[in-house]
């Protein structure tokens, strides 16, 4: 399975970030502005002092969301600077890289004392006291090298070829060097590896998860006439296991917008009731360079996403843009949709180009 890169990078009070997909020694050339109204931040951050007031805990719906942005990953060397820069932002939603989260220490008050109560956690912090929503990517359909539940002794380290003592669910790598593998996400060995992950998450105190993966259930299709079946039964546990435990967690689907065709009226009804939105990437700019790709709309996935909406689930859109016109075709497409834009698009900084090498992943449509 190919899947696209994704490029992201955050300026915020002069330094800049990156957030995923870039390495040091990459350029970061400065653009011009883009239309600040086309995203509209109802949150701020907590004062000078660290002082903020204390809010309800955000609902399950993602309708009301008027602000995300995308922040997957950090290099290791950085997670302080990056929990800062998250922190200040004023998005009501993030969506962010467990692992990266989980590796930030926890943030620094000035006017601490001593004997004084112990720094929030990280995830504490990003969620503002309860004014942000934070999600956390959850991938079911593909495990890489760097997940926690990975074996060294799955694959052979030169080769990447699976060895004997592999789980049988799990699948060969699509090269030698991605370091990710397929899986067969309707084994039950692999669905409580990922409920078990879900467990963590919640235990963490996430608001919700963005489940990356789903679109893997297009590339068995041909060899598997259940595979968009048991992909959306899949889903449809995992929403139902978390609610059980937090009936406000929320569920966004990153990708697979073609999954509710593949399902009977039943089927497709139970699995837009268990989600509460969906995330789709490059659709009107899409293609085999890393960013600022000609204008290509993808008629499919924009038929898809349709779907989604007469069932009255928020769209959120993310492209692989640095060029300023091209940015703002994008923010006033997505708005003539209904869709809500990454806000990382919509600062004055936006996402630059990494260094070549350095890109990572994302989920396909």
């Amino acid at each position: 399975m190919t899947r696209k890169p994704e490029l992201r990078m955050l300026a915020w009070a002069g330094v800049a970030v990156c957030l995923s997909g870039c390495a040091g020694g990459g350029s970061s050339a400065v653009l011009g502005p883009t239309p600040a109204s086309s995203v509209s931040p109802v949150s701020s951050p907590p004062d000078a002092g660290g002082a903020a007031k204390s809010a309800a805990k955000p609902t399950r719906s993602l309708a009301a969301v008027h602000s995300w942005t995308l922040a997957t990953s950090l290099p290791p060397a950085k997670p302080a600077a990056l929990l800062a820069a998250l922190t200040a932002l004023p998005e009501e939603m993030l969506i962010v890289d467990p692992a990266a989260v989980a590796t930030a220490p926890a943030p620094k008050d000035a006017t601490a004392v001593k004997d004084a109560a112990p720094p929030p956690k990280p995830l504490t912090a990003l969620q503002q006291n309860g004014r942000r929503r934070v999600l956390a990517l959850l991938d079911i359909g593909e495990i890489a090298k760097t997940n926690p539940a990975w074996q060294a002794s799955w694959a052979d380290d030169k080769t990447g070829k699976l060895t004997a003592d592999a789980p049988a669910w799990l699948e060969a790598a699509d090269s030698k060097t991605s370091g990710v593998y397929p899986v067969k996400y309707w084994d039950a060995d692999w669905q409580k590896i990922v409920t078990a992950s879900l467990d963590k998450l919640l235990d963490a105190g996430y608001d919700g998860v963005c489940v990356q993966g789903v679109g893997a259930f297009s590339r068995d299709l041909k060899g598997r006439s259940s595979a968009g079946t048991e992909m959306a039964a899949f889903v449809d546990s995992l929403t139902a296991h978390a609610r059980r435990r937090a009936p406000s967690f929320s569920v966004l689907v990153d990708g697979g917008v073609a999954l509710p065709a593949a399902l009977t009226d039943a089927q497709r009804k139970d699995y837009l009731d268990a989600v509460d939105g969906v995330l789709a990437r490059d659709v009107f700019y899409s293609g085999d360079k890393p960013a600022d790709n000609d204008l290509a709309p993808q008629a499919d996935v924009l038929a898809a996403l349709d779907t989604f909406q007469k069932a009255d689930k928020p769209v959120f859109v993310t492209e692989r843009l640095t060029d300023p016109d091209k940015i703002a075709d994008f923010l006033a497409r997505a708005k003539s949709k209904g869709y809500l834009p990454d806000a990382a698009l919509a600062r004055p900084t936006p996402p630059a180009v990494p260094a070549a090498g350095a890109l990572v992943a994302a989920s396909p449509p």
